[in-house]
């Protein structure tokens, strides 16, 4: 197959986005784009640290645009979905923010999913949707995807830690308490921390404290290629 993969650092911790997870950290394993190469798949991977959804998707609307012209035909989109709050700078340029933190995210989400829509108008190939960095808002929004996890890190964990959409923007929430609301201002803050801790309480798991480790990668990479090659 030839396969598309956009996101954050979720999705290229290969050195490159992440310095501390080092390739040759253990040679058993590899990160999910070189497993699924090593399985004859053609990569294409677009990922960047600290990229947010629109960025991403973005990204993916323009390759897969591209590809035809230099007779590419991308059969998979693998998706790391990030934290809603990085892309509150491009929702919010022009206008003003909506009263609650319910509302601006909300407003943030609509952008994600009409961009999802844009692709799916002319993209008919195949998804695979990853809840990494942060958990899929609403799952069924995203059942066109033929393979979804909604929450890898608890997935990981094996065990339910409620996810945020705010991870990386603490300073703006605690800043914009009149407009967002100092409940859920304070709601979201002790999830925010909560989910710091159960990463950085499992460095086996997380190296780095916050992205999974290579056998996790290479075991994602196993758990698609078989989703997409079985007959």
């Amino acid at each position: 197959m030839n396969i598309l993969i956009v996101g954050d650092s979720w999705s290229k911790p290969d050195g490159y986005t992440e310095p501390s997870i080092y390739p040759h950290s253990n040679q058993n394993f590899l990160p999910l784009e070189y497993y699924l190469i090593s399985q004859g798949h053609n990569v294409y991977n677009r990922g960047e640290g600290g990229r947010g959804n629109l960025n991403s998707l973005k990204i993916a609307d323009y390759f897969l645009k591209m590809a035809p012209h230099v007779n590419i035909n991308i059969d998979l989109v693998i998706f790391f979905n990030t934290d809603l709050s990085r892309d509150r700078p491009t929702v919010f340029y022009n206008q003003q923010y909506p009263k609650g933190l319910d509302n601006v995210t909300k407003e943030i989400y609509n952008w994600n999913m009409n961009m999802f829509s844009k692709i799916r108008q002319f993209y008919n190939g195949k998804w695979a949707v990853i809840g990494g960095c942060a958990p899929l808002l609403n799952p069924s929004d995203y059942d066109f995807a033929e393979f979804k996890i909604v929450d890898w890190r608890s997935e990981i964990l094996g065990y339910h830690v409620e996810g945020t959409q705010w991870l990386y923007d603490y300073p703006f929430l605690s800043t914009s308490i009149d407009q967002l609301g100092l409940d859920a201002v304070e709601y979201e803050a002790d999830k925010i921390e909560n989910v710091w801790k159960h990463t950085q309480n499992r460095p086996d798991l997380f190296p780095d404290k916050s992205h999974p480790n290579m056998q996790l990668q290479q075991e994602l990479g196993m758990r698609i290629h078989n989703h997409f090659t079985r007959s």
